[in-house]
């Protein structure tokens, strides 16, 4: 009978977290189709790589500061403060979107928030459940939990699309959209609290945390420099591709609002669902089998795609490179990245995860906001070339991965 107890609360905490991960990307794709498509409306493409410099930025100081705590108190309070502050956040921006004010500023502090969402959530769950599971169940487990994130990111832009194309825009719905992320914020607070409350003696060692000790932990794991050096570089080439695809969908849409809403939309409800399809019938199975090899597939999928769009103009080139993209991160990068990680010693995962999913994704989005700036001054050929590179460099980067023990 406590066997098989403890497989019942295994299985729960398997859905809780996969439900944590779908909350979460819910809220997040409700806020980015806001702010995104009230951004471009307001001031076009030209500043995103601004703003996207500014989020990143803004996305590394939290790592620090997350840094911190998440190796000192339990993940599941962390998680569930993180919920609440951001939260606050979205309803503060719907208040603001209601005042006489002007709004791209407001569709600008909704984006950053949002990004800081981005960086800091799956951390800390991810965290959590490496902390539930033994290095033996993460083949199996981890591609389950990581399909609830692909199930939030599905409801949350098939909401958008059919919200878009029966309302249109308007500022009355996107602060409607904003009520709904904070009840879904509070929801997941919720849920930490109740699936995840911290046994005594359960939380992690208190340490004194700091962005040192987390690049001493680099240092002492080989891994992770050159899983660090995937993600990042990855994330220079990614960059190049999500402004690549937002400036075709908004020419496609001749610069109208309403309309590229509805496209940006159905662009990722169509991406979610490729994504979730091929999650649910290969990815587990593909992790077993090719476990860290699987980190070679996103960046080689990058360097494609870079290679086709440098000659191939067009939305729907860019759709298709970036659907399949996309679909090599969240089926494949990301349950292997998280394999890898979970092997590490439990008192220092909190750090390596920073290391990995924080500050490498945020200096890789910042490089890569930086080459889309200087591109304004280049042929658009040089900036895919550059890309390109960048996807190949991080290929070898996973390469070393596969080779390298801990």
């Amino acid at each position: 009978m406590p066997v098989l107890s403890a497989l019942r609360v295994r299985r729960s905490r398997v859905t809780a977290l996969a439900a944590l991960l779908a909350l979460h990307a819910l809220v997040i794709k409700l806020a980015e189709v806001v702010a995104t498509a009230g951004f471009v409306g307001s001031l076009g493409t030209r500043e995103l790589p601004v703003l996207w410099i500014a989020d990143t930025v803004l996305a590394l100081v939290a790592g620090v500061v997350c840094a911190r705590f998440i190796d000192r108190m339990p993940r599941s309070a962390l998680a569930a403060r993180l919920f609440v502050a951001f939260g606050v956040g979205y309803g503060m921006c719907a208040l603001l979107l209601v005042a006489p004010l002007h709004r791209a500023p407001v569709y600008a502090a909704l984006y950053v928030l949002s990004a800081q969402q981005v960086a800091l959530v799956p951390l800390v769950v991810w965290t959590l459940a490496m902390d539930t599971y033994a290095d033996r169940d993460t083949a199996r487990l981890f591609p389950v939990i990581a399909a609830g994130e692909t199930v939030g990111q599905l409801v949350g832009y098939g909401f958008s699309a059919a919200i878009g194309a029966s309302a249109g825009a308007s500022v009355r719905i996107d602060v409607a959209l904003l009520a709904l992320a904070v009840a879904l914020c509070a929801g997941a607070a919720a849920l930490c609290a109740v699936r995840f409350a911290p046994v005594p003696g359960a939380a992690p060692t208190e340490t004194d945390d700091a962005p040192g000790e987390v690049l001493a932990t680099a240092r002492e794991h080989r891994v992770l420099r050159p899983l660090s050096a995937t993600v990042l570089l990855g994330w220079v080439a990614m960059s190049w591709l999500a402004f690549h695809v937002i400036a075709s969908l908004d020419a496609a849409a001749e610069h109208h609002d309403a309309r590229f809403r509805v496209l940006y939309a159905i662009y990722n409800l169509g991406s979610v669902v490729l994504i979730l399809a091929v999650q649910s019938l290969v990815s587990g199975s593909f992790l077993a089998r090719f476990g860290r090899r699987g980190l070679q597939v996103y960046p080689a999928t990058l360097a494609f795609s870079a290679a086709l769009l440098a000659g191939v103009p067009g939305a729907v080139a860019a759709v298709a490179c970036a659907c399949g993209v996309y679909v090599a991160y969240y089926a494949a990068d990301i349950p292997a990245r998280h394999a890898v990680l979970a092997q590490g010693p439990s008192a220092q995962r909190g750090r390596a995860t920073t290391l990995v999913d924080n500050y490498a994704y945020a200096v890789g989005s910042v490089l890569g906001a930086l080459l889309l700036l200087v591109a304004r001054w280049v042929p658009a050929s040089v900036a895919a070339g550059v890309a390109g590179l960048a996807a190949l460099a991080a290929w070898e980067a996973a390469r070393r991965v596969r080779d390298t023990a801990r």
